[in-house]
């Protein structure tokens, strides 16, 4: 775990989280279970009221990517630390003078996604059993199609 790249992704300041730190923190969350236990320590971390907006923003905005994208036992962390989640969705932080109620706002609504995203069923990859060998498609003309495979046997195949 690179502590400077986590620090760089969740650094305090307006500019958004570039995407390839939220692929390079995904990839962590399978390396060991040490590995994925000490991020999350990290981020639960910087879930402070005292931090400043930009980087709860930030960190509840990982934990949504990582409860997406990561390993599965990472949601399964989330899931335990979600009163630490569900906090925010009600933060209530000083008002911006330049930006009014928004930064906060937009806390409110990345902690909301982040606790969906921690209790939200997993896609799974499924293998496309549409066309190829071993597809369960078949023609609905019996005898036009091979037996599981999805390809059509000629009817008209004569031999010479």
């Amino acid at each position: 775990m690179d502590k400077a790249l986590l620090g760089r992704a969740l650094a305090d300041s307006e500019e958004p989280t570039p995407g390839y730190m939220f692929r390079d923190v995904a990839q962590w969350t399978f390396l060991d279970h040490k590995t994925q236990r000490k991020l999350v320590d990290a981020l639960m971390s910087r879930l402070k009221p005292n931090y400043s907006v930009h980087v709860l923003t930030k960190t509840l905005k990982m934990i949504k990517h990582l409860c997406e994208s990561g390993h599965t036992d990472f949601q399964k962390d989330m899931q335990m630390n979600s009163d630490t989640l569900k906090q925010f969705a009600s933060y209530r932080g000083n008002q911006d003078p330049k930006y009014g109620d928004t930064l906060n706002e937009k806390v409110r609504q990345a902690a909301k996604d982040a606790v969906d995203a921690a209790f939200a069923p997993r896609k799974e990859a499924k293998l496309n059993l549409d066309s190829g060998h071993g597809s369960t498609v078949c023609s609905t003309d019996p005898g036009r199609a091979g037996f599981n495979t999805g390809v059509a046997v000629s009817g008209s195949s004569k031999k010479s």
